[in-house]
C-alpha cells in the first residue's frame, strides 16, 4: 500500500507539466535552433505564411526575434528543409 501511495504522489506531482503547450511559434523556434540556425529567442516572431501544398508538404515562412527570416518545408513523410532568406 505504501508504494501505491508513493507512485500516486509523484504522479500528481508531475501531472502539472506534462499539460504544458507548445505554441506553434516555440515549436518552429527550436526547431531552427535544433538544425543550427540563429533565431536571436525562444519563440518566432511572427509567422508570414502557413500553408500545405498538393503534394502534402507543409511551407512555413517565420520571422524570427532576430530579424532572420527562414522558409521551411516538411514533408509528408517528416524531412524537414529550412532556408534563410536573404
Amino acid at each position: 500500500m505504501k508504494h501505491i501511495t508513493t507512485i500516486a504522489f509523484f504522479i500528481a506531482l508531475l501531472l502539472p507539466f506534462s499539460s504544458y503547450a507548445v505554441t506553434i511559434e516555440e515549436d518552429i523556434a527550436t526547431m531552427l535552433i535544433l538544425k543550427g540556425f540563429d533565431c536571436g529567442g525562444k519563440t518566432v516572431q511572427k509567422i508570414n505564411s502557413d500553408m500545405t501544398d498538393d503534394n502534402g508538404t507543409r511551407l512555413v515562412n517565420a520571422t524570427c526575434p532576430n530579424g532572420n527570416v527562414f522558409n521551411i518545408s516538411v514533408s509528408k513523410k517528416g524531412k524537414i528543409q529550412i532556408e534563410m532568406q536573404e
